[in-house]
């Protein structure tokens, strides 16, 4: 069977890859498989190559341009055990169209989506168990932040999805979660009434605030959750060509909205050991704003003014098409996403695979 990868590309390090394969239940397992030297993977050597058959009702329903999706995009604190992210992956069933895994973060990002709003909570609920039967926090290690093993989850209504509709959803989740597995809730952007970020939630949980549902002490084993509503958003990694944190540290701070950088962005530096360089994280939160592109040649121009040089780009998750058809083809070209890694690509294939 031939492989698709369905992460984002970056220059390995080794020969060694783990590659996930549509097996005869139609959920992905995951096989290690020595690859040629120059062959593309995440940054966490894992492909995915796994997009199951969706039913006739969802072929039916489903097709782009237009009509009501909703996309989940689940962050989970485990990207080392391919075991474990294998039990994940399987329970997702259908839904899932995008997996992209990280042993430095240690960190994976599910993305589901269906046109039945109630399919991408029962999915997003099942992953959920998956990872509370597999994940405990006092083991866990990893650079990205966190304080869940279910550690974000945002509901992102697509197209005619509205937004109560979406609402509704995560607040199921979240009373489901708190309830089924005694996990503080705090609500973020547009599910929380204040409407506060993300960043703020890191920040505050437990200290000047206390969670929205649930228990007011974070779960020993999983942590507590974030759960929100929000804008497609655009995650993208700039791996630096050399282990420099302090040219990373400083390009992050820069670029950030919070410092006075660009609209929209988010940023972190991470030292990736697996890579053996330097990286600039960023989260493009308003793409009316700032651009995947513009925020390129920002961190491009911060980088050569350090001393540095961007190595490679990787797509964390997927990019809204109408994102993608901003940038130009030459910065195409320079960071290898493609037409195949739109949300709307990626689900359109899914329904095709049905």
């Amino acid at each position: 069977m031939p492989l698709a990868n369905l992460g984002s590309a970056a220059p390995p390090k080794s020969n060694t890859i783990t590659t996930a394969t549509i097996i005869n239940s139609g959920a992905p397992k995951f096989i290690s498989h020595n690859l040629p030297s120059g062959t593309n993977r995440v940054s966490s050597g894992r492909a995915i190559s796994h997009i199951p058959a969706l039913s006739a009702r969802q072929r039916f329903y489903l097709s782009y341009p237009g009509g009501v999706v909703l996309e989940a995009v689940v962050n989970i604190s485990e990207g080392r055990d391919p075991l474990a992210l294998d039990a994940m992956a399987r329970a997702c069933g259908p839904w899932l169209i995008d997996i992209h895994t990280d042993i430095d973060h240690n960190r994976s990002v599910f993305t589901l989506a269906d046109i039945d709003p109630q399919q991408v909570l029962q999915a997003t609920q099942a992953l959920a168990d998956a990872a509370a039967s597999k994940i405990d926090l006092r083991n866990h290690e990893g650079v990205h932040p966190k304080f869940g093993a279910i550690d974000v989850v945002p509901f992102i209504p697509l197209d005619d999805t509205t937004h109560l509709e979406a609402e509704q959803i995560a607040w199921k989740f979240a009373n489901w979660l708190a309830e089924e597995h005694r996990v503080p809730i705090f609500f973020y952007d547009n599910a929380d009434p204040n409407k506060r970020s993300l960043p703020q939630i890191r920040r505050e949980a437990f200290t000047d605030r206390v969670p929205d549902i649930g228990p007011s002490q974070s779960n020993p084993r999983l942590g507590a959750c974030a759960v929100g509503i929000r804008e497609p958003l655009v995650a993208v990694n700039f791996l630096l060509d050399s282990i420099n944190s302090e040219a990373a540290q400083k390009i992050a701070r820069v670029i950030r909205e919070s410092n006075g950088g660009l609209p929209g962005v988010r940023a972190l530096a991470f030292h990736l050991d697996s890579q053996q360089c330097s990286q600039v994280s960023l989260n493009i939160t308003d793409l009316t704003k700032t651009s995947t592109e513009q925020a390129y040649e920002q961190v491009e121009e911060l980088a050569r003014e350090h001393g540095v040089r961007i190595n490679h780009i990787e797509l964390v998750g997927l990019v809204p098409q109408a994102e993608l058809e901003k940038w130009r083809p030459e910065f195409q070209k320079r960071c290898g996403i493609t037409q195949t890694q739109t949300i709307e690509a990626r689900i359109a294939k899914t329904h095709k695979r049905g």
